[in-house]
């Protein structure tokens, strides 16, 4: 059995998990205070995701950065390469909180969204 040390990110509690897992299968998780820290490590085992977060340049009066991300959890293993792909996009305002930015980057189904809303 192997032994991986994880801090829960489902609450703001940050349980720091002790998993035990052999392949993909938990076995035995220590740790957690609540019941979400035994969902958390086993899906960070199996495949763990993230909403991907960044910002792309954006042409403003005001700002030159425009905060953006994923509509969808993205493996964690893709994120880079989906980051680097989002700093090609440039965006015009007027921009509102939820608009697409951008639809199935690279071709994996992750839609890129902005993060708030920018008038001019």
């Amino acid at each position: 059995m192997k032994t991986r040390y994880l801090t829960c990110i489902i609450c703001p509690a940050g349980c720091r998990l002790k998993v035990g897992y052999q392949g993909k299968e938990v076995v035995k998780v220590a740790g957690n205070k609540c019941k979400k820290g035994l969902k958390f490590a086993a899906e960070e085992i199996v495949n763990p995701v993230r909403i991907l977060t960044t910002t792309i340049a954006i042409k403003s009066e005001k700002i030159c950065r425009l905060p953006v991300r994923s509509k969808q959890p993205v493996h964690r293993d893709k994120i880079p390469v989906l980051v680097k792909e989002a700093k090609r996009i440039k965006a015009r305002a007027p921009v509102r909180q939820g608009d697409y930015l951008a639809r199935d980057l690279l071709g994996t189904g992750i839609d890129l969204i902005s993060s708030c809303t920018v008038d001019s």
